[in-house]
């Protein structure tokens, strides 16, 4: 069965957010099915930590996460993070996620949550990379092929102010598009996905569509859709009835 996917909830920290923890609005998701979320953000220069390392996540129904993405710098005054996490089976009902990125004074929380149908929460072909373009066209080359039924997730960050989530082709579609449009923060995240991607190159139209940005950093990677069950075995007659079967 191929991987299906819903979006539940995006959103941002205030402005200037600081060090401490982040709680989302709340959402429901279905029943048996896993969450992806994704976070961001940059540090405003208060510690020399990697804050896509520091980056972790819980939820108030106590799921289980596990971490499938993560990049981040570990130089420069203001560094970037992305992070991605694959729950196990949530249930329906509401629910809030926190996400905390330990001292590190950040400058905004941006995320992205949704839900996704058979997966046994793995991910495939991983790549990522910084100091890629801020603007215009670019392209990423998966580390594997997916096939028609897996889900392919894409994700840019970029610090500036105004920036709209990245032109795609067609066939793509945004599960978070949040910016800092006040203050100081200069932060922009973008994720989008494809449920019938069968290229290993993700091909960008336009990185930064609007706004003013710079130093990018993006990931990708590959959903890939759990393996059907085996038929169950249908034991052979035995005895006679097996003798008859002969004759």
């Amino acid at each position: 069965m191929p991987v299906t996917f819903s979006a539940l909830l995006e959103g941002k920290s205030g402005d200037g957010h600081g060090t401490g923890s982040f709680t989302t609005g709340s959402f429901t998701p279905t029943a048996g099915r896993r969450l992806v979320a994704l976070v961001a953000g940059h540090d405003r220069g208060g510690s020399s930590a990697d804050v896509a390392a520091e980056f972790t996540i819980t939820d108030s129904q106590g799921r289980t996460w596990t971490k499938r993405a993560e990049i981040g710098q570990t130089s420069g005054f203001w560094r970037n993070g992305i992070a991605a996490w694959i729950s196990d089976e949530a249930a329906a009902t509401s629910m809030t996620v926190t996400f905390d990125c330990g001292g590190v004074d950040l400058g905004q929380y941006y995320f992205g949550i949704f839900e996704i149908t058979d997966s046994d929460g793995t991910v495939s072909g991983y790549v990522e990379a910084d100091g890629v373009p801020d603007d215009g066209a670019h392209s990423v080359v998966l580390g594997a092929t997916p096939d028609a039924e897996d889900l392919v997730v894409y994700a840019r960050y970029m610090e500036g102010r105004d920036i709209t989530g990245p032109t795609m082709p067609a066939g793509w579609t945004s599960v978070c598009d949040q910016t800092c449009v006040s203050g100081n923060e200069f932060g922009a995240f973008g994720v989008v996905v494809h449920d019938d991607f069968t290229s290993d190159t993700i091909s960008i139209t336009d990185m930064r569509p609007a706004g003013n940005g710079y130093d990018a950093m993006n990931c990708a990677f590959i959903i890939p859709a759990a393996s059907e069950p085996e038929p169950p075995t249908v034991p052979m007659p035995r005895g006679n009835m097996a003798a008859s079967m002969l004759i």
